[in-house]
């Protein structure tokens, strides 16, 4: 299969000062999202980072990789590429960060290397480029039906007795609803997907019934016709894919069988979706590989649900929605309906761990997701999550996500000024 060529008259991209947001794969599944300086060399994507940074083990243990670069002149106007690591090198790594010093900050020298920094060069080969090129974009930019397809899609909702929240990218809709009441039958024009976030819907799908509830999520493929009911409080991350855009084969394989098993993998993105989409801001350039690397989730997860995964997706609502509480697996076999002997099995069979691996696990994303999107603090972080006190949390995070719960914080809160570093806002750390 011959490499993709990156159009050319997309090259000056890389000679701007343009910010890449490269999106790599953590040992768990969920996507790892940072922002890089660019450089091409005419066949490969470039980027410059610091031996031992988390973008650095990512990438030498799963080499595929997503990035996409916006004009910083015109954010419409943007490339897309999807390739895997087929150089890493630290010969001539530091030459080469000086020279990305230059184009960033018009300086001889890049001014913050740390003692003992060694600097690694990563090139990536593409396999696939998406890009909107600078008469589309210009028309996208000045296209006065982008405000009112918004107002027609939040009307839309509100007539199908929903709430929500969320954004419009690249024909594709992401984010944050909340069912209502009852619908009667009805379809959409468009494939559309629903995840769990919070509670559970009852749906109906072409006759066939089901529920949307932890480690069960729903594909609702364009034309098909369906009913929600939905009780309680609620809340499930959902995308909106048009039809006959490159979606059409993954849409066949639940033509017959809407609802689907989460894997972990995905089980990570949708938290990941859950953390940005609470935020005030959203960036496309996040999102757009987010939602590729979903599609190739479920494309490579696909499965059933099964009494045994239904009990499983129980037993984790159950830990997650106690976390803070000394629980026992008794009390978690108990809350699936499982013995204790079954439960170990079905834990080791799906998520290759023990339960209490997985509490472990599922105490430590809830600090992180705290630390990161609340001003609590870390000692009362520590309380909320099932930790001993500050330093049994401290302790967990090094080991599980190789920082501290101060640095994990500090790095939050550095992600919303990304785009500012070209006005002297933010650390340029964040971003080789």
């Amino acid at each position: 299969m011959s490499t993709p060529v990156i159009p050319e008259k997309l090259l000056d991209l890389f000679t701007k000062k343009a910010f890449a947001h490269l999106a790599t794969l953590m040992p768990g599944g969920e996507p790892q999202v940072t922002p890089v300086w660019i450089d091409y060399d005419g066949e490969r994507v470039v980027f410059n980072t610091a031996a031992g940074r988390q973008k650095d083990k990512n990438l030498q243990r799963d080499g595929r990789v997503s990035l996409s670069i916006a004009d910083p002149d015109n954010p419409y106007r943007y490339l897309e590429v999807r390739g895997r690591v087929s150089e890493r090198t630290t010969s001539g790594a530091d030459a080469h960060i000086d020279k990305m010093a230059k184009k960033y900050l018009d300086k001889d020298k890049y001014p913050f290397r740390q003692p003992g920094e060694v600097r690694v060069i990563f090139k990536v080969t593409p396999e696939h480029i998406t890009s909107m090129r600078s008469s589309r974009a210009k028309r996208a930019a000045q296209n006065p039906q982008r405000a009112r397809r918004w107002r027609v899609l939040v009307a839309v909702l509100r007539l199908q007795n929903l709430e929500g929240t969320g954004f419009e990218m690249n024909h594709c809709f992401v984010g944050i609803r909340k069912y209502l009441a009852e619908s009667t039958l009805h379809r959409h024009e468009y494939h559309h997907i629903v995840l769990p976030r919070v509670g559970n819907l009852e749906l109906e799908v072409e006759g066939q019934g089901g529920r949307v509830e932890h480690g069960v999520g729903a594909f609702i493929i364009a034309g098909a016709r369906h009913a929600f009911l939905a009780k309680g409080a609620n809340g499930f991350v959902v995308i909106d894919l048009p039809a006959g855009h490159g979606n059409d084969p993954l849409a066949c394989s639940f033509d017959r069988k809407a609802f689907f098993l989460i894997e972990p993998p995905v089980q990570g993105l949708i938290d990941y979706a859950s953390a940005m989409l609470d935020r005030t801001s959203i960036s496309t350039a996040i999102f757009m590989p987010w939602v590729e690397l979903l599609m190739d989730g479920l494309a490579k997860g696909r499965s059933v649900p099964t009494l045994e995964t239904q009990a499983l997706g129980r037993a984790v609502a159950f830990m997650r929605a106690h976390v803070s509480k000394p629980i026992q697996i008794t009390d978690v076999s108990a809350a699936a309906g499982l013995s204790a002997t079954r439960l170990y099995a079905l834990f080791r069979k799906y998520y290759g761990q023990s339960p209490h691996a997985a509490l472990i696990q599922f105490r430590a994303d809830a600090a992180r997701r705290l630390l990161t999107q609340t001003n609590l603090s870390i000692a009362e972080i520590a309380v909320r999550t099932g930790h001993t006190d500050q330093s049994a949390l401290t302790r967990r995070l090094r080991v599980t996500l190789g920082v501290t719960p101060a640095a994990l914080r500090r790095a939050a809160r550095s992600t919303p000024q990304a785009t500012e570093l070209t006005r002297g806002v933010g650390s340029p750390e964040e971003f080789e």
